[in-house]
């Protein structure tokens, strides 16, 4: 009995100067990461990133053991929770010299915290430009006054908003208001687009109209055709977008045969000018 309970203290004597058993780390370890995703998961994580899971680091002292980490969709590179913020900002900031519209957008939903803030202001944007759409022709839509309380509010205060619409085509503008002592408010102004320059969510007959406008015989019906051979019809009330037109697409032009057969019918043939005189001597100048 005497030498058993010798051994026994023994043992708890060893057990104490060996510490923690690898076991025994790991489930410490095991259960710090756990908190850590538990805290990352209750807060709301950057746009447009993944966590995945960290490399192993050899330790000649500790078990390896995995982290959270991140990955950045516009560099690919991997990152730990505190470089994220960071490098996601700065790789933003360097989509602006290739796509600055994407990048504006982008830096709008990334830089700001807000998600309500945010909703509205997208909210907002999408209004003024919807009235853009819609009344292309009413000076006042193209023109955002920007001491209007309702901006200063909602799309001021956040980050990317300037940059977004400068990059779709506005300028800002000192101009003249009605006032007594002649005083000027600052505007924001869209600048007026090329001709043949269309919003992905206009109709086919707007693009119709546009060719029909440098046509020389402007009265002959003619076909369009996109890749494929796919018939455009003009009378369809589809957008470009539903008809794969965005955001680019090379078309083929051609007369309406059948029309084409009467006229030869006839005894006549069309004019072999297919574009306007002014057109045709402006494409000159500028080869």
């Amino acid at each position: 009995m005497a030498a058993a309970a010798a051994l026994a203290r023994l043992e708890q004597k060893q057990t104490r100067a060996r510490g923690p058993t690898s076991q025994d780390f790991i489930r410490n370890q095991v259960r710090k990461e756990l908190q850590v995703e538990a805290t990352i998961s209750s807060s709301p994580a950057a746009p447009g990133t993944n966590m995945v899971s960290g490399p192993k680091e050899e330790d000649s002292t500790q078990p390896p053991v995995s982290g959270v980490y991140f990955t950045c969709p516009l560099t690919g590179a991997t990152l730990r929770r505190d470089q994220r913020d960071a490098h996601i900002k700065e790789a933003i900031l360097l989509h602006f010299s290739t796509d600055p519209v994407a990048a504006s957008i982008m830096k709008i939903h990334t830089f700001n915290r807000d998600r309500d803030k945010v909703k509205l202001a997208v909210d907002t944007i999408a209004k003024y430009l919807d009235n853009i759409h819609l009344h292309p022709q009413e000076e006042k839509y193209q023109r955002i006054k920007l001491q209007n309380k309702v901006f200063q509010e909602r799309i001021t205060c956040l980050e990317g908003t300037q940059e977004f619409f400068e990059a779709i085509g506005f300028q800002k503008m000192l101009l003249p208001v009605p006032d007594p002592e002649g005083g000027q408010e600052e505007f924001y102004c869209r600048l007026r687009e090329p001709a043949g320059t269309f919003y992905a969510r206009e109709r086919l007959s707007a693009l119709y109209e546009f060719i029909r406008g440098a046509l020389h015989n402007d009265w002959l019906p003619f076909e369009l055709l996109a890749s494929g051979g796919q018939k455009l019809a003009e009378d369809e009330n589809v957008a470009l977008n539903e008809c794969g037109l965005v955001p680019s697409a090379l078309l083929t032009f051609s007369w309406d045969a059948a029309v084409l057969e009467d006229i030869r019918a006839a005894g006549a043939e069309p004019d072999s000018s297919i574009l306007k005189p002014e057109l045709l001597e402006a494409m000159e100048q500028l080869s």
